[in-house]
C-alpha cells in the first residue's frame, strides 16, 4: 500500500514499452523492499543520483543515503538514471575519488 503510487506510476510509463522491458521492471516492482536493511551497511557507501532520473526520485535517493550510516551522497542536477552513459567522465571521477578516500 505504501508503494501503490510508485507502482502505478511505473506501470503507466510501461504501457508503450516492449515486453522484455515489462518483465524486467515487473521484477523490480514486485521484489521485497530491503530498506530496513540499509542501516546495517558498514562499508563506505557512495550514492550518486541524477535529479532528472525518472525511475528513482531525488527524495528516494536522499532517503536511501540517509539510511546508510556515513554514506556519501552526490546529487547531479543535469543527469538522470544512467550516469555512466550520460556523464561518464564525472561518474568515473567521483567513484575514483571515493575509492581513493575510502581504502578497504
Amino acid at each position: 500500500p505504501a508503494r501503490a503510487a510508485d507502482v502505478q506510476r511505473c506501470w503507466d510509463m510501461l504501457v508503450e514499452q516492449p515486453p522484455f522491458l515489462h518483465r524486467a521492471v515487473r521484477g523490480v516492482i514486485e521484489r521485497e523492499s530491503v530498506v530496513h536493511e540499509l542501516p546495517r551497511i558498514q562499508a563506505p557507501t557512495l550514492v550518486v543520483h541524477g535529479v532528472e532520473d525518472k525511475a528513482i526520485s531525488i527524495r528516494k535517493a536522499e532517503e536511501t543515503a540517509k539510511a546508510i550510516p556515513n554514506a556519501t551522497f552526490v546529487r547531479w542536477d543535469d543527469a538522470g538514471h544512467m550516469l555512466t552513459l550520460e556523464v561518464p567522465d564525472r561518474t568515473t571521477e567521483v567513484i575514483r575519488d571515493f575509492v581513493r578516500a575510502n581504502p578497504i
